[in-house]
């Protein structure tokens, strides 16, 4: 039968609180018994034990499966934009992968390191997806919190992609200025005050961007890719998805 990889999270989880009870109690499976129970009891016992290295490997697969949960519960929050979300959660998933392979040793974490990188090349799939519609890069580059300077991070990100986010939103913005009109203001708005909690995998995701860099230019595109618009968290209460939609609101 087909097991979800959250329900097997789940069970070890627990499993590793309970550890000393389910030790004592497969230690005393075969006490007090003779004959054929015993035996049958014995078999049972040595099946079921777990040694040192067992339990290790349980740790590991609960910090590799730990961000999957994480991300999924990110991504199922009710009324939050997901689009934003997509290339900084899926990069923040390989970098975890990646880094969780490296530091997996000996022989018994063999398995492990296998379905990492089948895990990593079924991620590259929907990369390579997700990279090659605008609407993904138009969606995290559209959040006041990552901008373009993210995709510039070129230990994280090709250099086309920078290239290729910024001219989406050039053609993006023609599109929409010819069918609208206003004054260009040249003042940023103020910062939005943040509500919710800060423990977002996403926040986590976007944390190693690098600091917006002012341009000195009246363009609204350009305003808007040298970071002028501040939305940062400071010592305020929230997280990055929610304040997102106020931070638009206010623009």
């Amino acid at each position: 039968m087909p097991i979800r990889w959250n329900t097997k999270l789940a069970e070890i989880e627990r499993g590793l609180i309970l550890r000393p009870a389910i030790q004592q109690w497969v230690e005393q499976l075969d006490r007090g018994l003779t004959g054929q129970k015993k035996a049958a009891a014995t078999r049972k016992k040595k099946k079921w034990y777990l040694g040192p290295s067992d339990w290790e490997l349980l740790e590991e697969l609960t910090k590799i499966l730990a961000i999957f949960r994480d991300v999924t519960l990110d991504l199922s929050r009710k009324g939050v934009p997901t689009i934003c979300m997509t290339l900084p959660l899926y990069k923040h998933m390989e970098q975890h992968m990646r880094t969780c392979r490296y530091n997996l040793r000996g022989t018994h974490t063999a398995m492990l390191r296998r379905a990492l990188s089948a895990g990593l090349a079924k991620l590259d799939v929907y990369m390579a997806k997700a990279l090659a519609s605008k609407y993904t890069i138009l969606g995290a580059v559209l959040h006041p919190a990552i901008w373009l300077k993210y995709f510039e991070n070129h230990d994280l990100w090709s250099e086309d992609v920078p290239d290729r986010a910024r001219a989406e939103l050039k053609e993006l913005y023609k599109e929409y200025s010819s069918h609208t009109s206003g004054t260009d203001h040249a003042a940023a708005p103020s910062k939005v005050k943040r509500t919710g909690s800060t423990s977002s995998i996403f926040a986590s995701a976007i944390s190693s961007k690098s600091a917006p860099v002012a341009l000195g230019t009246s363009g609204k595109l350009e305003r808007y890719f040298g970071g002028q618009f501040p939305c940062d968290s400071d010592d305020d209460d929230g997280d990055d998805t929610d304040r997102c939609l106020k931070w638009w609101k206010v623009c």
